[in-house]
C-alpha cells in the first residue's frame, strides 16, 4: 500500500467531517461493494507532463512517443527516467485522488448509484460518456478494491482459478513467453466474468487447467462428457462402415412371392386375347412400376424353380440376379406359356385388360438381361408416370405380331411412341440397341416428334455407398472430439485443414481427367475424412478459445453441409461411372450410321429404309443418336446448343456436391450470419442475395435435367469467392459487406440468368456464350464409333471395373 499522501489525508477529512463540497456523497462513490474494501492510497495510474518546448527528435531520443491529434505534435513518456530527463513532471494519481474528483461529477455519481441497485446487468447495459459504465468501474477497482475482482457492479465476484481447488492453483506458472497462469486467470475482463458462470462454456479453462492445476482441473467433468461423445461417435461410425461394406458384399438373395403372385400364376382362361387387343387402343398396352415389381418376383421364382433354364443361345447363370435371362428367354419361356394358358393376350393386359395409357416409351433390344432391364426402368421410372410401354410385354407374343408391325407407321411401337410423354434408352451389357433396326427406327420417330430422350441409369446399391461414406464422416468426427480438444487452432487443425483442401482440388482434377472408380472413391473416403476431423475441431474452438464470434458461428451448419457434400460427392462418382457406362454400351458395336442396323425380316428391313430415305432426316437422326451416346440425354434445345459451342459432355445429371455446396454459401451462411448481428450494410446487401438464391432453387427444382446440369456447373464461383470471409477474420477487416455486395449485385444475378436462359439461349451470346457453355458442360467422354469386328475396341473409363454392367468398387 502508498504511503499516505495530502489527497489522501483530505480524502479522510472530507469523508468524516465532511469538509469539502459534496463531502457528505464521498462515501457513495466508491467504485468497490462496500466503502470498507476501498483503498485510497493505492496508485490508480501515472503519467508524465511533457514541457511543450521538447522536439519530436528529442522526444523519440529518450523512448518517448511522438503523437498528432489534430495537427497538434506531443510527447509522451511511459518511464519516469525518461520524463525526468526531458524536464517534466512525473504524476501519481491515487484511488483517492480520483475519487475526490468524482465527488462533483453527478453523471458519475447517478450512475454508480445505478449501479449499485442494479448490479451487472445494469452495468453492462450503462454507458457513460461513450463508455460502458462496468468497463470504467473495473478499471478502478482493480488498483482501489481489496476485494476485486468484486466491485459495485460485481459485489460477489472472487477470483476462480481452473481448478477444482484453489490450492491446486500454480499462479506463478508460465503459460507463454509473457503471461503467466495468474495473469490469465485473475485479470480477466467483465465480460469474461460473465462467461465463467456457464462453467466451461466460451473460454479455454480446460486447456488452461491441465497446464496451471497440480491435480484435475474444473473443466475436467464437462471434457468426459465429450470424451464419451467422442467414443461413441467413433464407434457407432466404425460399426456402420463395416455394415455397409457387408451389405454391399452380401450377395442379392430371390425376392418371395406375394399372395397376389401366388393367384396370377393360377390364372386360367380369362378371355380371348384377340379380341381383347381389338378392343383396346394400342397406345394402352402398357404396365405399370408395380406391375414390374411383381414380374421380377415371378421371374426370381421361375428360375428358382428351374422353369426358366439356361439355353445355348442365353447360357445365364441362374443364381445371378444381376444380370439374369435375357428378353428372348423370358419371352419363350416365361412369357408365351403364362399368356397362352390365360387366353394369348399380352402381358400388359393379362394385368390390365382395360389397358394403361403410354407415358413412358422404353426403347430396348432383347439381347439385355432381364434384372438389368428391370433395374434400369424402375430407377429411371419418371415421377407421375402410370403406364410403360415395353415391347416383349406389351405386344402378343402368341398372335401375329407379324400382322402388327406390317405398316412402321402404324405399329404398336409408332402408336404408343407418338403419345409417350418420355423416351426412355435401356443401354445394355451385350449390344448396342442402335445396331437393332427397329431401335433405329424408335429413335427416328422420336426424334421426328420431337420427344426428349434419355437414357436409363441404374442404382448401384447406392444407399449402402451413402450409408458408408456419412459413417466414415462420423468416425473421424468422434476421432477430433477425442484427439484435438484442448488443442485449440494448432498445428493439427492446420494440417487436416490443408490435407482437406488438397484432396478437394484432387477431386476435381479426377473426375476431369475420367479416374471415377477405385482412386476417386479412395480420395472421397479421404476428403471426407480429412473435411470432417477438421470442421469438427473448428466446431470446438468456441469452447476453448476468445477468437471471434463470427469465425465459428457456422461451425455446426458447415459440418452437416460438409456431410451432405460428401454424400453428394458420392452420387455424382456414382452417376459419372453408370453415365460412363450407358454411353460405353450405347457405342459398343454401332457404327454410327443408322442404315447399317441388323434385322431379323428382310420385308421390316426394307420399310424402314424407304420411310428413312423418304424423310431426308436419316443425317440428322445419326447425329442425334451419336449426341444421345455422348450426353445420355437428347432435346432438340441441347442439339442447337452443341451446334454453337461444340460437343457437350454428360447431360443426364448434375453435380449434387457443388449444388449442396454453392446453397450453403449463397443462403445458409449469410443467414446465420445476419441473424447474429445488429442490423447493419450486411443485411442491405445480404437480404436480397439469399432471396436471389431461394428463387435459384425453387427454379432450378422445376427445370429440365439439362437446364439443371447447366446451371449447377457455374455454383463453384461461390466458393471461390468464399475465402474472402476467412481472410477477412485472419487479418481483422470486415468483408462480409464486400462479399454479400459481390454476391447480390454480381454473382446471384448472374447465376439466375444463367438458369433461365439454358445452354442454347447462352450459347447464341456472341463470343462469350459458346466458350461459358463449354467450360460448364463440355467436358465430358468422347466415343469414336467403330465398325463391329474392328480393332481398337472400346474400353471402359479410367479405373473403373466392369462386372455384369455394375460398378465392383
Amino acid at each position: 500500500m502508498a504511503p499516505a499522501t495530502p489527497a489522501s489525508l483530505l480524502f479522510w477529512a472530507c469523508v468524516i467531517f465532511g469538509s469539502c463540497e459534496g463531502g457528505e456523497d464521498v462515501a457513495s462513490v466508491s467504485p468497490c461493494r462496500d466503502f470498507d474494501d476501498f483503498l485510497p492510497d493505492e496508485i490508480l495510474r501515472e503519467f508524465c507532463i511533457v514541457p511543450s518546448r521538447v522536439d519530436n527528435v528529442t522526444c523519440k531520443g529518450h523512448g518517448c512517443i511522438v503523437s498528432n491529434d489534430l495537427g497538434s505534435w506531443s510527447c509522451s513518456c511511459d518511464r519516469e527516467a525518461s520524463c525526468l530527463a526531458l524536464g517534466g513532471r512525473w504524476n501519481r494519481q491515487t484511488c483517492a485522488q480520483e475519487l475526490t474528483m468524482r465527488v462533483e461529477d453527478l453523471a458519475w455519481l447517478e450512475a454508480l448509484k445505478f449501479a449499485l441497485e442494479r448490479g451487472g446487468p445494469g452495468c453492462s447495459e450503462m454507458t457513460l460518456r461513450g463508455e460502458k459504465l462496468e468497463d470504467l468501474i473495473h478499471e478502478q477497482s482493480r488498483k482501489c478494491c481489496a476485494s476485486f475482482p468484486a466491485n459495485a457492479c460485481y459485489q460477489d465476484a472472487r477470483k476462480m482459478s481452473p481448478c477444482r481447488n484453489e490450492e491446486d492453483f500454480l499462479p506463478e506458472k508460465m503459460m507463454s513467453e509473457s503471461q503467466s497462469c495468474g495473469a490469465i486467470v485473475y485479470d480477466w475482463s467483465p465480460s469474461v466474468h460473465r462467461s465463467i458462470a456457464n462453467d466451461c462454456l466460451g473460454y479455454d479453462r480446460h486447456s488452461t487447467g491441465r497446464t496451471c492445476c497440480v491435480r484435475d482441473p474444473v473443466c475436467e467433468t464437462p471434457y468426459i462428457y465429450f470424451e464419451v461423445l467422442g467414443s461413441l461417435l467413433l464407434g457407432l461410425g466404425g460399426m456402420g462402415i463395416l455394415f455397409a461394406t457387408w451389405r454391399l458384399r452380401l450377395p442379392q438373395g430371390a425376392l418371395p412371392l406375394e399372395a397376389s403372385d401366388k393367384e396370377l400364376l393360377k390364372t386360367g382362361l380369362r378371355g380371348d386375347g384377340a379380341a381383347l387387343h381389338e378392343k383396346v387402343p394400342k397406345e394402352n398396352w402398357c404396365v405399370s412400376r408395380d406391375d414390374l415389381r411383381q414380374f421380377r418376383r415371378l421371374v426370381m421364382n421361375a428360375v428358382a424353380q428351374g422353369s426358366i433354364r439356361p439355353t445355348d443361345r442365353d447360357p445365364f447363370e441362374p443364381s445371378d440376379l444381376t444380370i439374369g435371362p435375357s428378353v428372348y428367354t423370358i419371352t419363350d419361356q416365361f412369357i408365351k406359356p403364362m399368356s397362352q394358358r390365360a387366353g394369348n393376350m399380352s402381358w400388359a393386359l393379362l394385368k390390365n385388360p382395360n389397358g394403361l395409357r403410354c407415358d413412358v416409351f422404353v426403347t430396348h433390344c432383347w439381347a439385355e438381361g432381364i434384372y438389368e432391364f428391370l433395374d434400369r426402368v424402375e430407377h429411371s421410372w419418371p415421377g407421375g408416370a402410370r403406364g410403360a410401354y415395353a415391347c416383349f410385354l406389351s405386344n402378343p407374343q402368341n398372335l401375329d405380331i407379324a400382322s402388327l408391325i406390317s405398316s412402321p407407321s402404324m405399329s404398336p411401337f409408332a402408336v404408343a411412341l407418338r403419345v409417350a410423354s418420355d423416351v426412355l434408352v435401356l443401354p445394355n451389357h451385350a449390344v448396342s440397341i442402335y445396331a437393332r433396326l427397329w431401335c433405329v427406327y424408335e429413335a427416328f420417330l422420336a426424334y421426328s416428334w420431337q420427344k426428349n430422350i434419355r437414357t436409363a441409369t441404374r442404382h448401384h446399391q447406392r444407399w449402402s455407398r451413402i450409408a458408408r461414406i456419412m459413417c466414415l464422416c462420423l468416425a473421424a468426427t468422434g476421432a477430433a472430439v477425442l484427439l484435438t480438444f484442448g488443442d485449440g487452432f494448432g498445428p493439427r487443425l492446420l494440417l487436416s485443414g490443408g490435407v482437406a483442401f488438397g484432396l478437394l482440388v484432387t477431386n476435381g482434377i479426377l473426375m476431369r481427367r475420367g479416374f471415377h472408380g477405385a482412386s476417386l472413391q479412395a480420395c472421397n473416403a479421404f476428403l471426407c475424412a480429412a473435411g470432417s476431423w477438421t470442421l469438427s475441431a473448428f466446431l470446438l474452438l468456441p469452447l476453448q478459445e476468445t477468437i471471434p464470434r463470427p469465425a465459428t458461428s457456422a461451425a455446426p451448419a458447415a459440418w452437416i453441409c460438409f456431410l451432405a457434400f460428401c454424400c453428394g460427392a458420392e452420387v455424382d462418382r456414382m452417376a459419372t461411372v453408370d453415365g460412363s457406362l450407358r454411353s460405353l454400351f450405347l457405342a459398343r458395336s454401332f457404327s454410327g450410321r443408322l442404315l447399317e442396323a441388323e434385322c431379323s425380316s428382310l420385308d421390316d428391313k426394307a420399310k424402314i429404309h424407304e420411310e428413312l430415305l423418304k424423310s431426308g432426316k436419316a443425317q440428322d437422326v445419326e447425329q442425334a443418336v451419336q449426341d444421345l451416346v455422348r450426353m445420355n440425354t437428347f432435346s432438340l434445345e441441347l442439339r442447337r446448343a452443341a451446334d454453337l459451342a461444340g460437343p457437350l459432355g454428360d447431360m443426364s445429371y448434375f453435380g449434387w456436391r457443388w449444388v449442396i455446396l454453392g446453397i450453403f454459401v449463397w443462403c445458409c451462411f449469410p443467414v446465420m450470419y445476419m441473424m447474429g448481428e445488429a442490423w447493419s450494410q450486411a443485411h442491405v446487401f445480404g437480404i436480397p442475395m439469399v432471396i436471389q438464391g431461394v428463387l435459384w432453387l425453387l427454379i432450378f427444382c422445376t427445370s429440365a435435367a439439362d437446364r439443371q446440369c447447366f446451371s449447377s456447373a457455374t455454383l463453384p464461383i461461390w466458393l471461390c469467392t468464399s475465402p474472402l470471409l476467412f481472410l477477412g477474420q485472419l487479418i481483422g477487416v470486415d468483408t462480409f459487406v464486400v462479399f454479400f455486395g459481390l454476391g447480390s449485385l454480381l454473382l446471384g444475378p448472374f447465376c439466375l440468368c444463367l438458369l433461365l436462359a439454358g445452354p442454347h439461349r447462352m450459347a447464341r451470346v456472341p463470343v462469350v456464350g459458346p466458350r461459358l457453355v463449354q467450360l460448364c458442360i463440355g467436358h465430358g467422354l468422347t466415343f469414336n464409333f467403330q465398325q463391329p469386328g474392328a480393332s481398337g475396341a472400346l474400353a471402359p473409363p479410367a479405373d473403373v471395373v466392369i462386372k455384369d454392367a455394375t460398378i465392383s468398387v
